[in-house]
């Protein structure tokens, strides 16, 4: 079973963002969970959306730390499972909006990742379903799927 090698989340700025905590002491995290047999790490992101979130600043960080951690986790052994969490407590926004921040946000994990040498075969991406806001109009269960499966089309190779 997975590790979850994360040490949760902390504030990122004045907007309510929130960044992973976790980098610190990775490493030695990642050689003391292989060495009891562990072979699969998780990391969680969280992302916050609605129609003015997230911040370019939020994507940035918390995909170069994401990238960062599966380097980490990579390097002792451990195959990486990003778990992406789109948190959509507020807003009218619509799923088509929903849809673009998570292109958004995958896209540029994606080339995170490739920045720092990470083997793509050895991550899973485990995410939410492209929903609208609470306060929008329902989409029908048709369309969130299609949205999804659009969004992780676009976004990530199929090596992930």
């Amino acid at each position: 079973s997975a590790m979850r090698v994360d040490q949760g989340f902390v504030p990122l700025n004045s907007f309510g963002e929130k960044g992973t905590e976790g980098m610190v002491m990775l490493e030695e995290r990642c050689q003391d969970f292989y060495e009891s047999g562990v072979r699969l790490a998780k990391w969680r992101t969280q992302v916050e959306c609605n129609l003015e979130m997230p911040t370019d600043v939020s994507v940035w960080e918390n995909t170069d730390c994401l990238a960062r951690a599966a380097r980490i986790c990579q390097a002792n052994g451990l195959a990486f499972i990003a778990e992406i969490q789109t948190s959509q407590n507020t807003g009218s926004h619509s799923i088509e909006r929903t849809a673009y921040v998570c292109e958004k946000f995958y896209s540029h994990a994606i080339r995170c990742l490739n920045e720092y040498d990470v083997n793509l075969e050895a991550v899973a991406f485990s995410i939410n379903t492209c929903a609208a806001g609470p306060e929008a109009v329902v989409p029908l269960s048709d369309q969130v799927a299609t949205y999804t499966v659009r969004t992780l089309q676009r976004t990530l190779p199929p090596a992930v």
